[in-house]
């Protein structure tokens, strides 16, 4: 039971790695600014690095990656992607306290350590993305 859970969960987490990986690149085509634009392509191949990591976790626990991705509006305004991402981020962090919480429940000490990884450039991607949002409130 414990095994399904966390396998349900790690795929949770690999479908919303595996949109941001589709998600960041087609933004940052349309981003006009050149370090914003720059730094979701980095983000991109980042989410691409986690989703590989989940996917390879699943498969040592036995099981099939479900490599499926939601397909989210990429014509928004440069402040409406912002907000999006910083919201999706922050659930990702919720994500994997929940993974985290787990892994400590079931003595998943190696995937805990590869989860807190995930966790920690997650944490980057929310901080930065928060940064970018307030430097452009405080420019208008």
């Amino acid at each position: 039971m414990a095994k399904e859970r966390l396998i349900e969960l790690l795929n949770q987490a690999l479908q919303t790695e595996y949109t941001d990986v589709f998600l960041y690149p087609r933004q940052a085509d349309l981003i006009k600014e050149k370090e914003i634009s720059e730094l979701f392509e980095n983000f991109g191949r980042m989410e691409l690095r986690h989703a590989d990591n989940l996917a390879m976790q699943i498969i040592a626990l036995g099981n099939t990656p479900s490599w499926e991705f939601n397909i989210l509006d990429i014509n928004q305004p440069l402040n409406q992607m912002l907000q999006g991402h910083l919201d999706r981020e922050n659930k990702c962090l919720e994500m994997y306290n929940q993974l985290i919480k787990f892994c400590e429940e079931e003595k998943e000490d190696q995937l805990k350590l590869i989860i807190k990884g995930i966790k920690s450039e997650e944490q980057d991607h929310f901080n930065t993305i928060k940064k970018i949002i307030n430097e452009k409130k405080q420019d208008h």
